[in-house]
């Protein structure tokens, strides 16, 4: 995608074509989604099949009339697209500590760990995330004064505890 935007590739006007095309994508995602398991290799040639889904969607879904588009640009596409960050930084510890606490979850232990995901994501997204999106709130220049003060604290920390070897006695 990089190649082609820098080398200012045209890409078609055709509308048969550019749905043709982001159906192949939409189809090489859920291929991926419903074929992939554990014993898939990662990475390998298959990762190709949902990272070209995902290239295909992106190049050829440019017109507001094919219905992939307006599938994906609807209230809930757009809203699971503003939380995403949250939930990729959300899910692995939630579902982490529900297999340490029970390494067999039911279906209904799964749900309700998606639905934490979720809820923490929401609270994360617009009371963390949007907030430090906001300028105004907090400039770049204190950001990065805060955050040299905060690892040189956390720095100072580990470097003691280190030196105490943990602190054990």
């Amino acid at each position: 995608i990089a190649y082609v935007e820098i080398r200012k590739y045209k890409i078609p006007k055709n509308s048969l074509f550019n749905f043709i095309l982001s159906i192949l994508g939409i189809c090489l995602i859920i291929y991926s989604i419903y074929s992939f398991n554990i014993n898939t290799h990662h990475p390998s040639l298959y990762t190709l099949l949902p990272v070209l889904g995902v290239s295909l969607l992106i190049l050829f879904l440019k017109e507001i009339n094919n219905p992939i588009s307006r599938l994906l640009s609807s209230k809930v596409f757009v809203s699971v697209g503003l939380i995403s960050y949250s939930l990729y930084l959300w899910h692995y510890p939630i579902f982490a500590f529900g297999r340490a606490i029970n390494p067999d979850p039911t279906i209904v232990e799964k749900i309700i760990w998606i639905l934490l995901t979720f809820f923490l994501s929401v609270l994360s997204y617009f009371f963390i995330e949007k907030k430090f999106r906001n300028k105004k709130l907090i400039s770049t220049r204190s950001f990065i004064k805060y955050l040299i003060i905060i690892l040189s604290i956390i720095l100072v920390i580990n470097i003691n505890t280190i030196f105490n070897e943990g602190y054990l006695n």
